[in-house]
């Protein structure tokens, strides 16, 4: 499902987005003519959820932080419990199973960092993250190799119509 378009530099909620109940929220609530306030909060769930995003590969914080002050019209945006959810709820409806674990992988590497840098974790909590991190690296490459297959099968099953015209899942697109 494609949830957000990106037209001119700018990030679009599609109309089959719009009928999920907290991105419909979002925009009902901002009374204005231009929707400043929606337009910034669509922009901001993309740019800090999506792994398409410039922002993908820094910190939760990080991100937060630079797509306010980098991205977004109102600088004072702030992050609500509401933004939160829909921000949840766009991870797990573009997100596949392997890009959430490795958001995860990213997540723990940037705790063991800040332990390295300021030795706020516990030894045994970092232990027990590098423990993690070496069976995380077995396990994404034999999910990658299954994603593959799978891959490879839809495309095989894939259905053609008349025309030679590809059959393609609304879901999926």
């Amino acid at each position: 499902m494609k949830v957000f378009d990106i037209k001119d530099h700018n990030v679009f909620i599609t109309p089959e987005t719009l009928s999920i109940e907290i991105f419909k929220n979002i925009f009902t609530k901002d009374k204005s003519k231009d929707k400043t306030y929606a337009n910034d909060a669509i922009t901001f769930i993309y740019h800090t959820s999506d792994s398409n995003s410039p922002y993908a590969d820094h910190s939760l914080e990080e991100k937060d932080a630079r797509v306010i002050e980098e991205v977004l019209v109102d600088k004072k945006f702030k992050v609500t419990k509401e933004i939160d959810e829909a921000r949840s709820i766009y991870k797990r409806l573009v997100l596949s199973p392997l890009e959430r674990l490795l958001e995860s992988t990213k997540n723990s590497i940037q705790d063991i960092t800040d332990y390295l840098n300021e030795k706020t974790i516990d030894p045994d909590e970092l232990k027990t993250k590098l423990d993690m991190m070496s069976k995380f690296s077995k396990f994404i490459n034999e999910y990658q190799g299954l994603e593959k297959t799978v891959k490879k099968e839809k495309e095989a099953t894939k259905g053609r119509v008349r025309g030679d015209v590809d059959i393609e899942d609304r879901y999926n697109s």
